[in-house]
């Protein structure tokens, strides 16, 4: 875990105590996130196996969108699952990333980018349609049956406002790539279409931006407009190479090397790829000194958190989910019994609790205008200098509570038990 995690976290906690009631109970899990000490461990733990340090005992929000501590650990979990997906299905299918996104104007809230984007996929992969024909997807799943994938959302934000965008890994029977190209802009023109259609529905029924009216007479002609600028990053795209041909995604040149598995699930350290772009967490480090920076990731908050929720990771509806896990357990991998990280001898590593904070100071150090320095350093020290640690928390009034030596057996069995 990076002390930016924490910084960015801290930060934001400051930017959702300045907002109103009613939108701080929205964002209440985010809020305090890191803060609250779980009802079963009473005690938050800081965890060294002599070369990092882990914080364990904290309640979590796990929000995968808005929370940058949560969001870096939960979609960790998602990588490896889908890395784990990826080599489970290599042999008897090809799998491609394709990227799904539609236009998208300024005047559009964070909100409803992601209504449409999600109403939109759902319509483009309906099995059951109303036409008789003309359901391109359909039609292309008859030739070229997709088997499995998984979906992941992003968000950038850049001068046309925000873009939801959807990248799929789809698994197709091994010997059909090559037809699957040639469906390529059929299926982008039968995506525009039907996003075209559910974005007017859902400006109709919201009765959004009756200012559109003013400006171009009807939401059609500002549609035909929103629909031909190809600026605005709309459509589907497959991954291929240089000479037209689809990337698959266990290759090793995948992504310039980044991997199919962290393209997908790339957090708060990645950074936006169309120039001007911001990621919500590139926005949230600008809201260190720019308030509109901050008013527009509290936007994004507010979008994500909003009911009907929407996931950051479709895993669990690719039909794929029990055949990775099996797959897990028979190579060791999953979740629960990870293989720990070695030193350079070989021998494993073994976690230790170090330190030990009471609800009270932890509640004090979280609330610390010196949290990001004082939590920076306690993690380092943790890692590296440990035996410097306890004089550390003296130095800055923090006492540490009795040891409980039943909690101290309990969390390094559990933290011997799992990969770093």
């Amino acid at each position: 875990m990076s002390i930016l995690d924490y910084a960015a976290q801290h930060r934001l906690r400051n930017m959702i105590y300045e907002l109103n009631a009613e939108e701080r109970k929205q964002l209440k899990n985010i809020h305090m996130c890191g803060v609250g000490v779980r009802a079963d461990s009473e005690v938050v733990y800081v965890l060294s196996n002599g070369h990092e340090a882990k914080i364990h005992g904290t309640v979590r929000c796990k929000n995968t969108f808005a929370c940058p501590v949560c969001a870096s650990i939960e979609m960790e979990k998602y990588r490896a699952r889908i890395q784990s997906a990826i080599e489970c299905l290599h042999k008897d299918y090809f799998g491609f990333m394709v990227s799904f996104a539609i236009p998208h104007f300024n005047f559009m809230s964070c909100r409803e980018v992601m209504d449409i984007l999600y109403d939109t996929f759902s319509y483009f992969r309906r099995k059951s349609y109303k036409r008789s024909h003309g359901h391109v997807y359909r039609d292309f799943n008859q030739v070229v049956p997709v088997k499995h994938h998984v979906r992941v959302c992003e968000q950038t934000h850049g001068k046309h406002g925000w873009h939801h965008h959807f990248h799929c890994i789809f698994w197709i029977p091994r010997g059909l790539q090559d037809e699957a190209v040639k469906w390529e802009q059929r299926l982008n023109d039968f995506w525009l279409k039907i996003a075209r259609s559910r974005t007017l529905k859902y400006w109709q029924a919201h009765k959004l931006h009756q200012n559109i009216l003013e400006i171009d007479g009807s939401y059609d002609k500002v549609l035909d407009r929103l629909f031909k600028e190809k600026e605005h990053h709309q459509g589907v795209v497959f991954s291929k190479d240089d000479d037209g041909n689809l990337l698959e995604a266990d290759s090793a040149d995948y992504i310039s090397g980044w991997g199919a598995d962290r393209e997908l699930t790339g957090n708060y350290h990645k950074e936006a790829s169309h120039e001007g772009h911001r990621t919500p967490y590139q926005i949230l480090d600008d809201a260190a000194h720019d308030k509109k920076s901050a008013e527009l990731y509290l936007e994004f908050c507010l979008a994500v958190t909003k009911k009907p929720v929407h996931h950051r990771v479709d895993f669990s509806q690719t039909g794929i989910c029990k055949m990775v896990e099996e797959w897990q357990k028979v190579h060791g991998k999953e979740s629960k019994n990870i293989q720990k990280k070695r030193t350079d001898t070989g021998t494993p590593t073994r976690w230790q609790i170090v330190a030990y904070f009471s609800k009270e100071n932890w509640f004090d150090l979280c609330c610390l205008d010196r949290y990001v320095p004082v939590i920076s350093n306690i993690m380092y020290l943790a890692a590296k200098h440990v035996y410097l640690l306890g004089d550390y928390l003296s130095s800055i009034g923090i006492t540490l509570p009795s040891f409980i030596p039943s909690r101290y057996d309990e969390v390094e069995k559990l933290y011997n038990s799992l990969a770093s």
